[in-house]
């Protein structure tokens, strides 16, 4: 099909109704509100298109933009309650309306366990509360954790438990501007968690279990088992799975660390261009066929084999999103009816939030389908800027102006979730992308052999020296100086302004519209301005973060544009922890490291930060108190700001009461569970402000 030079509205009826619908799913979840006041929106602009409808043909045609109007608040009303009445919280069977102390869980698991640091972990299904009175059917997910100092426990999908230990509510990190996971998890309809123990549940009667969910994890198990014969070496067999069907526990991190440096981990992900693959070799093979077994059995025979494969391989929002895509340009080939690939995008999507409406939250999810997006209007203009007659650089340049294509709407997402832009992405994307299609052609016809020995372990060891090949041209681009510019401040705000900009050079080029330069350049200079306040702002803060790290002493002290930190030392060593926990922080604050904070003094555990003062106490003092450049007597109540307790100090908050003439305690995440719910407890009754970061998130005080 040939690609329209600019978007066609009435050629994409789905793409106009998935505006206003998505809309009303934000809107719901950012700012929730109650149905009533959705539900009268509904009805109400039902009520006027119906009488509208009676009027004249003139009457329609004078307030078509009414009409308009009306049909696109009452998608945005359905977008909110749609959401509302798909949250489990609202259900009157949900688990936490229902359950006490005593009651014992009975619950289903839905996946296979996963090996983590210290714990297995899975989800679960609540399927009943068993209290004194009897069984009472419940609704509600679960995440289970289960110990590793007993023995390995024998649950495995279908298995049903009996558990007499009450869950927790998942807590935020509340780590400034840092992953989310209780966020996370409440988009995956998960609110709960517990840690368990051998003598915390026991196994009731398995079920009968899903039979073909049974079947996909038993064939993906099988899978895995070929893939880890025929590729010896672990680190290679690692990226095999992922890239045949995304299992990414056996991934190597700081290759994966390569991949996301160079721009290139979507080709870890299992997406569109997966089943592109196999949707063009089912293809090819179906033009083979008989006539008259061209038309209907080979589209069942495609479309089948595409949504195993989809389900197969977790059935992730991108493989969804590419499934449903390819089932809507199948069957709209096989009607006497004119289709768009817009329209088919959009129909994936709205089918997908219909079916989940926090999938517009994934950022997997968003950068799919701005990839898609952006091939399928920015593919052909960029490719015909340049007319290269040589066959083979005419191929390299459409791999690169499909890179380009798809790279102009995921930047601001890009600059937005992840702070950083993969300066080589061009040169990675035009050796990954083909040497990883034809390490997924290989993978396929190793599962098609894997019973012929000879043959499938000759296939094995291609594929191991195409991965090896894969992995050392990444990990050499990673190792370049300027591969990759870290660190990019981008606010909300600035990742809107990005798409304006984009949105309206787009319609001056593609739509050939003079006037939209206008809108552009204003859209620039208040991109300009933004930057411009952010970094006003920011030379002016003062302030200090207690981070929380789980088992980790961590605080930034921020004087300007600049921090120090104050801590585990071991955390600056570690690029994981930092990446995940501190420079979200310092890279929205636009802040860089510091030698010394001019208006920072550090005095063994005593740190003076302007006029404030912060106490770090970990069970040992190191050398003599000062406060303000005067030593400090023990004969009375010492004027400290802020303590700070740490590794389960063997002190009362009583005894600091009387030591010290403190204004805020704050217990940071070195500190056990029970010491901090203890001294929590006893700062409420004798009055003391208290800040538990384990529970309460990250404490963050601002000087000015």
């Amino acid at each position: 099909m040939r690609f329209p030079r600019i978007l066609d509205w009435k050629e994409a009826p789905f793409l106009r109704i998935l505006i206003p619908f998505t809309a009303g799913i934000f809107f719901q979840t950012l700012s929730p509100i109650a149905p009533l006041p959705a539900w009268l929106l509904a009805v109400g602009c039902i009520t006027v298109l119906a009488l509208l409808s009676r009027t004249s043909t003139t009457l329609l045609y004078r307030y078509q933009s009414v009409q308009g109007a009306l049909i696109n608040l009452l998608l945005f009303s359905t977008g909110i309650l749609l959401c509302h009445y798909k949250d489990p919280q609202h259900r009157n069977d949900w688990f936490a309306h229902h359950i006490k102390t005593s009651d014992t869980l009975l619950v289903d698991i839905e996946e296979p366990l996963t090996e983590k640091a210290r714990s297995y972990s899975t989800t679960a299904t609540i399927i009943a509360l068993v209290s004194n009175k009897g069984l009472q059917p419940v609704n509600g997910r679960l995440l289970l954790y289960f110990s590793k100092e007993g023995p390995l426990p024998q649950i495995d999908n279908g298995s049903r438990l009996l558990i007499v230990k009450s869950p927790e509510s998942i807590q935020p990190s509340g780590n400034p501007f840092a992953f989310d996971y209780q966020q996370y998890c409440s988009h995956q309809k998960i609110w709960h968690q517990v840690y368990l123990r051998e003598d915390n549940y026991k196994l009731a009667a398995k079920r009968p279990g899903n039979t073909v969910k049974k079947v996909l994890l038993d064939t993906r198990k099988k899978m895995l088992g070929i893939l880890r014969e025929n590729i010896p070496d672990k680190k290679h067999a690692g990226l095999a799975e992922a890239l045949l069907i995304g299992y990414k526990e056996d991934l190597d991190r700081p290759l994966l660390q390569s991949y996301i440096n160079t721009g290139i981990v979507h080709i870890i992900a299992v997406s569109g261009m997966h089943l592109a693959l196999i949707y063009g070799i089912l293809l090819m093979i179906g033009r083979q066929l008989p006539t008259r077994w061209r038309r209907w059995p080979t589209l069942l025979i495609i479309l089948t084999t595409l949504w195993a494969f989809a389900f197969l391989t977790g059935a992730s929002p991108s493989v969804l999103r590419a499934a449903i895509m390819f089932t809507c340009l199948l069957i709209g080939r096989e009607l006497p009816v004119r289709h768009s690939l817009y329209n088919a995008l959009a129909i994936s999507a709205f089918l997908l939030l219909w079916y989940d409406p926090w999938l517009c939250f994934d950022v997997g999810f968003q950068l799919s389908y701005a990839a898609v997006f952006g091939i399928l209007l920015f593919n052909e203009p960029v490719y015909r800027l340049f007319v290269i007659k040589n066959r083979l650089l005419n191929q390299v340049w459409k791999l690169i102006s499909l890179t380009l294509a798809a790279q102009i709407l995921t930047l601001p997402l890009c600059l937005y979730h992840f702070h950083q832009f993969p300066n080589l992405f061009l040169l990675t994307n035009l050796v990954a992308v083909p040497l990883s299609s034809l390490i997924l052609l290989a993978e396929l016809a190793l599962t098609a052999v894997f019973f012929w020995p000879p043959v499938a372990h000759a296939i094995g060891w291609v594929i191991t020296q195409l991965i090896g090949l894969l992995n050392q041209f990444v990990e050499y681009v990673d190792r370049i100086p300027f591969n990759t510019t870290q660190n990019i401040p981008c606010s909300l705000s600035q990742a809107l302004l990005l798409y304006i900009l984009i949105a309206m050079i787009t319609w001056w080029w593609l739509g050939n519209r003079k006037h939209a330069v206008y809108p552009a350049l204003a859209a620039t200079w208040l991109l300009a301005l933004t930057a411009g306040m952010l970094n006003w702002i920011a030379s002016r803060q003062q302030a200090f973060v207690v981070y929380n790290i789980p088992g980790r002493q961590a605080v930034d002290f921020l004087a300007g544009q600049q921090y120090q930190f104050v801590g585990d030392t071991a955390l600056t060593a570690d690029a994981r922890f930092t990446s995940l926990f501190l420079q979200p922080n310092r890279t929205a604050r636009r802040v860089k490291p510091a030698g010394q904070l001019s208006c920072l003094l550090n005095q063994g555990n005593l740190s003076l930060f302007g006029p404030r003062s912060l106490l770090r106490l970990d069970g040992k003092l190191h050398g003599r108190l000062y406060h303000r450049n005067k030593p400090l007597s023990p004969s009375r109540r010492l004027p400290i700001d802020f303590i700070l307790l740490s590794n389960n100090p063997d002190i009362s908050i009583k005894e600091l009461i009387a030591l010290f003439d403190c204004s805020y305690i704050i217990i940071d995440a070195t500190n056990s569970y029970w010491k901090t719910k203890s001294w929590t407890e006893d700062s409420r009754l004798l009055g003391v402000i208290c800040h538990a970061v384990a529970t309460q998130g990250a404490f963050v005080f601002t000087l000015h």
